[in-house]
């Protein structure tokens, strides 16, 4: 049975693409489970479920493909293709409810109304209809003309209902969030070739499907990037408190907490002192002068942005995000041009910084955007 798939290159190239999808997918979705449970987000639960369930169905597709044989209505492998299907429709209704949560969390029951019928609809008429085939000479399953049609006309709004929704939200949120913005409207386009490539799937494109699974690659590598953006869209949970001090005195010119209600157990000069300390003990050891970026302790990593007028960044945060070191390295640049002067002639008097409550306000302060 098994022999068929390796004597042709066309199948084993189509058998290939969905084996590296199905890693991927499978892998992304665990690690998105995970730091569900550490934020119990709900839009991090319906992303992580979607790829669990889309690496699952490619699971059982990659097993049809294995086992196909080319006998006529082969039990195990009708199975495999019936059970891939169904994985398939649950993935894109957690992808619905992903894009419902987090473009209307308000409004999520009205909004999944009716992909949820489509899917009860669908889902009926696949155990009513269960007579399947064998299309010789590609050997690959063909669902009844009745199931393709229901797939055509319920399974074909379900994916398109999250691809319109993530758009209009990416529209609606290009001036008021552009992190967000771009990320749903790749999230969209990664949705685009996923739709695509299951449309040939199930129309019967037995011709060329084995070339057109490579686009669920390109749709996991677009899914794998948005899943890096959506992470550090995260960073207002993550940071903790921010330091702006003198490197060669190890005074702390400015400190704010982040975290409400979180008493301040150490001192700002102590903490101030210890970084600039180990800063410079680092570029003596190494002989070296490149200069410490980050400090990694368990759960907390100590960021830090070397300015040009010997004034040093300092953010504890839980995550070191490219996002939070671009914003550190805006503060450090904003603080040194606000306070040139008073850094050149600085005698001690820090009142002087109080200020600088503004600057950080205006770039670590996160606006809600639902």
């Amino acid at each position: 049975m098994i022999g068929y798939l390796f004597s042709d290159p066309v199948q084993i190239l189509g058998f290939c693409f969905i084996i590296l999808t199905f890693i991927v997918q499978f892998l992304l979705g665990q690690k998105l489970y995970r730091d569900y449970l550490g934020n119990k987000s709900r839009t991090t639960l319906m992303f992580s479920l979607t790829f669990l369930f889309w690496g699952s169905a490619l699971f059982f597709l990659a097993l049809e493909r294995l086992l196909i044989s080319g006998i006529e209505d082969d039990p195990t492998v009708i199975l495999f293709a019936y059970i891939a299907v169904i994985f398939s429709v649950v993935a894109i209704l957690f992808m619905d409810l992903f894009a419902s949560h987090l473009t209307f969390p308000k409004h999520v029951k009205k909004l999944m109304f009716i992909p949820i019928v489509l899917s009860i609809i669908f889902l009926t008429l696949l155990l009513i209809f269960t007579e399947t085939h064998l299309y010789a000479p590609f050997y690959e399953i063909e669902f009844p003309h009745t199931v393709r049609t229901a797939m055509l006309f319920t399974i074909f709004p379900l994916y398109l209902f999250p691809i319109g929704v993530l758009a209009y939200y990416s529209y609606r949120m290009k001036s008021r969030s552009p992190p967000h913005a771009k990320r749903s409207a790749w999230v969209a386009v990664g949705l685009v070739f996923v739709i695509l490539t299951y449309m040939f799937e199930v129309i019967g494109s037995h011709e060329t499907i084995n070339y057109l699974r490579g686009m669920y690659v390109i749709a996991t590598i677009i899914f794998y990037i948005c899943f890096t953006w959506f992470m550090e869209l995260q960073w207002p949970q993550k940071i903790r408190h921010v330091y702006l001090l003198l490197a060669h005195k190890g005074f702390c010119l400015f400190d704010n907490c982040f975290k409400p209600g979180e008493s301040k157990n150490l001192s700002p000069n102590l903490v101030s002192g210890f970084i600039a300390g180990i800063s410079s003990l680092v570029q003596e050891i190494t002989q070296t002068d490149k200069k410490l970026k980050v400090i990694d302790v368990e759960d907390i990593k100590i960021i830090l942005e070397h300015g040009n007028r010997n004034v040093i960044g300092v953010l504890m945060t839980e995550e070191n995000f490219k996002i939070l070191r671009n914003k550190l390295k805006k503060l450090v640049e904003g603080f040194e041009s606000q306070f040139a002067e008073a850094l050149a002639d600085f005698s001690g008097n820090i009142s002087q910084f109080e200020r600088t409550k503004e600057i950080v306000d205006g770039i670590f302060t996160y606006e809600e955007v639902f």
